[in-house]
C-alpha cells in the first residue's frame, strides 16, 4: 500500500488503517508500505485527493497476481478467492477503523512509532 506523509504530528496517523489491515490479512505487509509523495506521483488520485482535497486517508492499494512471498500463501499464486479474502479483510478493517477511539489511536501510533524507529535504526 502506498499513502502519503504529512511532515506534521499527523504523520503516523495516516498509517493507522494499514497497521491495522496488517492485523487483519496475514498477506498484508505493513513494513512493505511506502508513505512518500514522489515528485513523479504527484498526478496519481492518491497525492491529488491529499494535497488538494485534504483527504488523510488517500491510499493506493496494490494486488499482485503472482501471490506472497511471505504467510501462508507464500509461493503460491494468488486467486480469486484469496483475492476475495483480501477484500473481506479490508471491508473488516475499515469498519474497525471507523470504530477506534482516541485512546486507541495513540496507543496504535506508539506501536507504529516504535516500528518505524527499529526500521530506521535497521536502515543504518
Amino acid at each position: 500500500m502506498y499513502g502519503n506523509c504529512a511532515k506534521n504530528d499527523t504523520r503516523y496517523r495516516e498509517r493507522i488503517f494499514p497497521y491495522m489491515l496488517e492485523k487483519s490479512a496475514e498477506v498484508f505487509s505493513f513494513i512493505d508500505c511506502a508513505f512518500s509523495t514522489q515528485k513523479s506521483k504527484e498526478g496519481t488520485g492518491r497525492v491529488v485527493g491529499w494535497k488538494e482535497l485534504g483527504i488523510q486517508n488517500s491510499f493506493t492499494l496494490e494486488a499482485s497476481f503472482c501471490g506472497s512471498d511471505f504467510g501462508k500463501y507464500a509461493d503460491l499464486h494468488f486467486n480469486m478467492s484469496i483475492l476475495q479474502e483480501i477484500g473481506h479483510h479490508f471491508c473488516e478493517t475499515i469498519m474497525e477503523y471507523m470504530q477506534v477511539d482516541n485512546k486507541k489511536t495513540r496507543q496504535i501510533v506508539n506501536e507504529i512509532e516504535d516500528i518505524v524507529a527499529n526500521q530506521t535504526h535497521i536502515d543504518k
